[in-house]
């Protein structure tokens, strides 16, 4: 959808502000849209997937456009004005109503059908509409709905508003104050989701990417946990580290230390807080379930969704959203993020959960994770997406047959979200009403089927059902999948998972926390997957209570799209992405189903984690020089990071780090560090540098460069470090000590590993 801004300013003195008029073009052209005809009925849609259906049940379904207008922050909106040029594009058409959009997992016969008799001699009532002030990172932007439809119910004519001149009014506060906010993380984010991004530079000349700090530590990535599990977590938080994402854990009793007049959730809120200001905090991880990291649950109404048995959603968005009131609960009842709490949803950081109990529970999570980046299975790696899925309520007409509503809204989000984006990888549909088996529609979208296909290493998995906390269904012939199926499911690769479905992510219940329940279950689906050691399964996006009917795939299309467009392809940074689309539509006047998603779409899995999109190349060129402290390094390809790190301690004695490099120099490597060459698409090369390097009481799991004046391998080499055997679990070891390697006891290569010992 082209977008042309023009811009323009009219300053209007007074004694305390100044007024400031600026004109944008937002353009719209046919081709946008697609217009199709199922007898009388006119359907749109858009094209690129840029436009949604908004508005009422039952209004004309008119696709609108979200538009975000990046403002300096020392302006504030006063009001717009707007001017539109339109053309008739359809005459004598009726066009098509907004269905109801409900829960998806409520009885079939509650949803209301509409007929397409307007009431109202023209839609929509008005074609812009301001929606909301956002701050996010330090950067402020206003919303509007723009619909670019104009359709005259008496006349049957629909009209293209092919041009419109926004005139936004604003009033420069001079003694606004300066905010703490450093927009470095979410800078980006920014530029591509405003339509005049490309201003940044010139309205936010002092957010800048250096951070001052009275820490000689800075921390990209904070780890919250427990005691009892931190263990675990600092394996992940040492493999972050090495790889150029110095990683810290706290934990839940620290930060009650700390504010122990503070509720647990504002206590923990607090202290993150605390690391983004003072810090370089861009990503946190809530690594533990609800009894580890309590989940703030926040208010949504019972009627939006018909229903008796949801007013509250957990929303783990809270602990990253700083602006506005900072506690969600203004009003100070106890009932948090209502209408009138002033809550903010955009983000400063990025924030995912882990949900885990116990110490095995962790290590299945922290192994996944650091296999994954660090050194992921490549036999027979395909790049290939299952589409999945069960009619929910409706048959809807594309190129003339009649297909599922699950099958219509998944192969919506390809088409969208995914094809522009992945080529020809391998697309696998698996619905009611279509599959690509050999075997075509018979065979059927069973539970047992479901199996069979996340056996094969889906990249991506997009599934389509009603569910509840501990079931997928109901699918073909009455059947389920369930948390039996969840827990000893064996996945070839590895898979991110992204549903529709209802309460199938309700980590923070039990089958108690139902009185009609009849099993007994500990766990939901979601946690199922993600706590299985053979799974596979990396992360986890879906709803903890109610997913809605026609508006939840719109989110699920934004994931997708984003983490195969980015920059980074980082999975929390697409889950965030996919809500700061639909902030816009999220107004903080009414309650809504954007609302209701932005807050109960929970994002389980790495926040950090940069995903393989095609099969992971290696780095086949690399050079590297040591001797007496001199370090040379050149990785052959563009745009790396480099990071060298001490192994003692974790970078915490000696730590550079330098992206967007093919080579360093160095001339002070004196103590045994790390080094990791990271890419996007790339496995990390991963070596050790020293004048002496010690290999004890290490668990070897991928392949391993040594450069080194000399090399000592043992289980008690070296009387710093922890005392304990080396064993060689995976990949291969290569020395190139210029003294030789020294091996004592206690030290194994597993079979299918490999020892290799060279002069360098």
């Amino acid at each position: 959808m082209r977008k042309i801004i023009f811009l323009s300013y009219l300053l209007v003195p007074m004694c305390l502000f100044a007024q400031k008029s600026r004109v944008f073009s937002i353009n719209f052209s046919e081709k946008d849209f697609s217009f199709t005809k199922d007898g009388d009925i006119l359907n749109i849609v858009s094209t690129d997937g840029k436009a949604v259906i908004w508005g009422n049940a039952f209004d004309p379904a008119l696709p609108c456009l979200g538009v975000n207008i990046l403002i300096s922050p020392t302006d504030d909106y006063v009001g717009f004005s707007c001017e539109e040029k339109e053309t008739l594009v359809e005459s004598n058409v009726i066009v098509n109503y907004i269905p109801e959009d409900m829960p998806s997992n409520i009885d079939q016969n509650v949803i209301r059908t509409g007929q397409t008799n307007y009431t109202k001699k023209t839609y929509p009532d008005e074609n812009v509409q301001f929606t909301g002030t956002h701050m996010m990172d330090g950067y402020k932007y206003l919303s509007f709905i723009v619909c670019p439809f104009r359709y005259d119910v008496e006349n049957k004519n629909l009209y293209l508003k092919k041009d419109f001149s926004l005139h936004l009014n604003l009033k420069s506060v001079y003694s606004k104050g300066s905010s703490k906010s450093k927009g470095c993380n979410m800078r980006d984010i920014v530029k591509d989701m405003t339509i005049n991004g490309n201003e940044i530079e010139t309205l936010y000349p002092n957010l800048t990417k250096t951070v001052s700090s009275t820490e000689t530590t800075i921390y990209k990535y904070i780890i919250v946990t427990n005691e009892a599990l931190k263990p675990v977590f600092e394996k992940l938080a040492h493999w972050k580290t090495m790889k150029g994402v110095r990683t810290k854990v706290i934990t839940v009793e620290d930060c009650f230390d700390v504010y122990p007049n503070l509720s647990p959730h504002l206590a923990i809120k607090t202290v993150l807080a605390s690391y983004y200001y003072n810090n370089d905090m861009e990503y946190a991880l809530l690594a533990g379930d609800t009894d580890v990291v309590p989940a703030q649950i926040c208010y949504l109404p019972t009627d939006l969704t018909n229903s008796d048995d949801t007013t509250d959603t957990p929303a783990d968005l809270y602990y990253s959203c700083l602006d506005n009131c900072f506690s969600w609960d203004s009003n100070g009842n106890n009932v948090y993020a209502e209408l009138n709490d002033n809550i903010d949803l955009d983000p400063e950081y990025i924030i995912t959960r882990c949900s885990v109990s116990t110490l095995s529970e962790a290590e299945i999570f922290v192994n996944r994770i650091i296999e994954y980046e660090s050194y992921p299975k490549t036999d027979g790696w395909t790049s290939k997406m299952l589409s999945c899925g069960n009619l929910r309520y409706t048959y809807t007409m594309k190129n003339h047959e009649l297909i599922s509503d699950s099958q219509y809204q998944g192969e919506y989000v390809y088409e969208h979200g995914v094809q522009p984006y992945w080529g020809s990888n391998t697309f696998f549909e698996l619905f009611d009403t279509y599959s690509d088996h050999p075997d075509g529609i018979n065979y059927d979208a069973t539970g047992d089927h479901f199996q069979t296909e996340l056996e094969k290493g889906y990249t991506f998995v997009d599934e389509y059902s009603h569910a509840w906390a501990n079931k997928w269904g109901f699918l073909e012939n009455g059947t389920l999948y369930k948390l039996d199926k969840a827990s000893s499911l064996v996945n070839s690769g590895y898979s991110i998972i992204t549903t529709i479905s209802c309460y199938s992510n309700a980590f923070d219940k039990i089958s108690t926390d139902f009185p009609d329940e009849t099993d007994y279950y500990t766990t939901c689906l979601s946690e199922s997957f993600m706590r299985n050691p053979n799974s596979g399964i990396l992360a986890y996006y879906g709803c903890s209570r109610e997913g809605f009917t026609y508006s939840t795939y719109y989110f699920i299309e934004k994931f997708y799209e984003h983490i195969l467009s980015s920059y980074d392809r980082q999975f929390g940074r697409a889950a965030m992405s996919a809500k700061n689309a639909f902030t816009t539509q999220a107004q903080d006047t009414i309650y809504n189903q954007y609302r209701w998603l932005i807050m109960t779409l929970n994002p389980l899995g790495d926040p950090e984690t940069p995903i393989f999109i095609q099969t992971p190349q290696t780095f086949n060129d690399v050079s590297v020089s040591f001797s007496n402290g001199n370090l040379s390094i050149s990785s052959g390809i563009s745009d790396c990071t480099i990071c060298i790190s001490s192994a003692a301690d974790y970078g915490e004695s000696y730590y550079k780090l330098y992206n967007n490099v093919n080579g360093i120099s160095l001339s002070d490597v004196y103590a045994d560090c790390y080094l990791c060459i990271t890419k996007q698409g790339y496995i990390p090369y991963i070596a050790r540098v020293g004048n002496s390097v010690y290999l004890q009481n290490e668990d070897i799991v991928r392949n391993l460069s040594v450069f080194s004046t000399n090399t000592y391998v043992g289980s008690n080499v070296n009387s710093s470090l922890s005392l304990g055997p080396v064993t060689i679990h995976k990949g291969k070891v290569t020395n190139k000590s210029a003294g030789g390697i020294t091996i004592q006891n206690d030290f194994e290569v597993k079979s299918g590993t490999e020892l290799e010992i060279l002069q360098p």
